[in-house]
């Protein structure tokens, strides 16, 4: 898909294909700018950080919309993902990992490191 179409056509694909299979509102937001022509390991990263992210919403968060936003800052590229699901509790995240959960999240922070990014997720206050 990346190939055929780039990321910003794919990310809008994934979120489409998403809000039909789970019922879950979601809205992509592309900033203009996104270079056409992403390093492949850049693309893949990104596409695959967004379908492990829809996937932990689907599963986790009882979410009824997601928005996904990818826009240009600089010589960087930031992709945002938000939900308005109920989100994990800081304190849970050791016991997540003891029983064998929330290792997608630490998958999307391999990627993002690897490519020389930053990996924040944050609560809602």
């Amino acid at each position: 898909m990346l190939d055929d179409f780039g990321l910003v056509t794919a990310l809008r694909l994934v979120a489409k294909d998403f809000e039909k299979r789970q019922g879950i509102a979601t809205r992509i937001v592309c900033t203009e700018g996104i270079p056409a022509d992403l390093p492949g390991d850049s693309e893949i990263a990104l596409y695959r950080i967004s379908q492990e992210a829809l996937a932990n919403i689907a599963k986790h968060a009882h979410a009824t919309a997601v928005e996904i936003n990818l826009s240009r800052q600089n010589a960087s590229l930031e992709l945002r993902i938000h939900d308005n699901g109920q989100g994990i509790e800081r304190n849970n995240m050791a016991e997540m990992h003891a029983e064998g959960h929330g290792f997608g999240l630490l998958g999307m922070r391999e990627r993002t490191e690897l490519l020389g990014g930053s990996f924040r997720r944050r609560q809602r206050a």
